[in-house]
């Protein structure tokens, strides 16, 4: 920025100059707008100073490959749409007044992060009683830097005592969410879960977008039956049939 147009033809010491930069006004996930900030000096050029001001700009992404125009306003801004999140775009630009001609000097500037598309391939890794370890694979279109994930844990099934899912969901407990660190996606532990007890997860991404992603495909999981019921014995009697009987009581 701030470094001289350079004129086509003729040595910049004797004629009338162009000079300026690319401002930026705006920057979004889909787009970005700029101002050419324009500087002339006229003097001992016969140029009309009424003949228009002629600019044209264009931004090329970082492999060059795809090409747009802005649309200018009435401020002058220059506004490209549809682009992509988070990619560097080349700006240049012309510009001429009567047959005075300059080219701007190339500006880069990056958009911001895109919402994310969900993770995929979640799936447990190691399941315990009140414990297991998930694991899952970052976003295919990640659109900008993943910053974060959310697990999402549900409670759907406790097993009875004969170790089957009731056919019933489990109303008590809501969804639990967790903020797992972006570098924690090969393997992420959670505990405080109940034994013998079927849950559902699901895990979406966030980048530096106010908005995240979509939750990821569910993956279910049972964790193991906990420890037998200890009893305690509160008495030893004999009935009248000279049977021995222990009464106890759960702990």
């Amino acid at each position: 920025m701030g470094q001289l147009f350079h004129l086509y033809k003729q040595d910049l010491r004797t004629l009338p100059r162009l000079q300026g930069h690319f401002l930026l006004v705006e920057k979004r996930s889909d787009g970005l707008s700029v101002v050419p900030q324009v500087q002339m000096n006229l003097e001992g050029s016969k140029i009309n100073p009424d003949i228009p001001l002629s600019v044209e700009v264009q931004c090329f992404d970082d492999s060059n490959k795809s090409y747009h125009k802005g649309e200018e306003d009435k401020n002058n801004v220059f506004d490209f749409k549809d682009l992509l999140p988070n990619t560097l775009y080349t700006f240049k630009g012309r510009i001429s007044k009567g047959s005075l001609v300059a080219v701007f000097p190339e500006a880069h500037f990056q958009t911001l992060d895109g919402v994310p598309d969900e993770p995929y391939n979640l799936e447990p890794l190691e399941v315990k009683q009140t414990e297991v370890k998930l694991s899952w694979l970052p976003p295919k279109k990640p659109r900008g830097t993943i910053t974060l994930y959310t697990l999402k844990v549900k409670p759907l099934f406790i097993n009875n005592e004969d170790q089957q899912c009731q056919e019933q969901p489990f109303p008590s407990l809501e969804p639990f969410l967790l903020q797992v660190s972006s570098r924690n996606n090969s393997g992420f532990w959670i505990d405080n879960l109940l034994p013998n007890t079927k849950y559902s997860a699901q895990v979406k991404a966030h980048t530096h977008h106010v908005q995240p992603g979509e939750y990821s495909l569910e993956a279910s999981f049972v964790t193991q039956p906990g420890p037998p019921k200890e009893l305690k014995i509160l008495s030893i009697v004999q009935n009248k049939g000279g049977n021995v009987v222990i009464i106890n009581k759960d702990l």
